[in-house]
């Protein structure tokens, strides 16, 4: 029974209703309290609703189930950030890196985390490493570009800009940014 709620909540999450997700999954936790995989999903689906609150609360149980469970910090972390906790999640995101230090995902976010403090150094760090673990991340190419173009370097914003656009060439925002750094520059 418990594995068939699970696998029902899988589908829904997968169409995207996330509502009827959270029910299956929640049914899923009251058969079986440790059921770590419940936590995961519920916690994504909460937070694809936007009640980070309610995915961090699923989150932290994963992780009070699973401590060395990388992903669990990666997600609870995106949710500190959407919530401008920029703290916590760069807490999460470092514990995150400890645990499995080639995802490229986790540098990434936390240099998003960084940049929203100001902390432009170590952003570019941050975005460095996740562009040399996956050389097609877009979001890290265009973070430098951002952050290029604040400290005045405009060749370098544009040559970052143009490499987010290269990487995701349906990226509208990146292609109107790049333009208005031509006309800037």
């Amino acid at each position: 029974m418990e594995q068939q709620h699970f696998n029902i909540g899988n589908d829904y999450f997968a169409r995207g209703d996330y509502d009827s997700a959270i029910m299956e999954f929640t049914k899923t936790i009251e058969i079986n309290h440790s059921d770590f995989r419940a936590y995961a999903f519920r916690g994504r689906a909460y937070g694809n609703k936007g009640d980070y609150d309610r995915a961090i609360i699923d989150f932290s149980k994963l992780i009070q189930l699973r401590p060395n469970e990388s992903v669990a910090y990666l997600d609870r972390g995106d949710c500190y950030r959407l919530k401008s906790d920029y703290a916590l999640a760069i807490a999460d995101y470092t514990i995150c890196i400890k645990l499995e230090p080639g995802l490229a995902d986790a540098y990434r976010n936390r240099g998003i985390a960084y940049l929203s403090i100001g902390d432009y150094d170590r952003s570019i760090s941050d975005f460095s490493k996740a562009i040399q673990l996956d050389p097609n991340d877009a979001v890290a190419a265009y973070g430098l570009g951002g952050i290029h173009h604040s400290q005045g370097a405009l060749d370098r914003a544009i040559a970052e800009y143009s490499n987010a656009i290269q990487l995701k060439p349906e990226w509208v925002e990146a292609y109107l940014v790049l333009c208005q750094r031509w006309i800037d520059g």
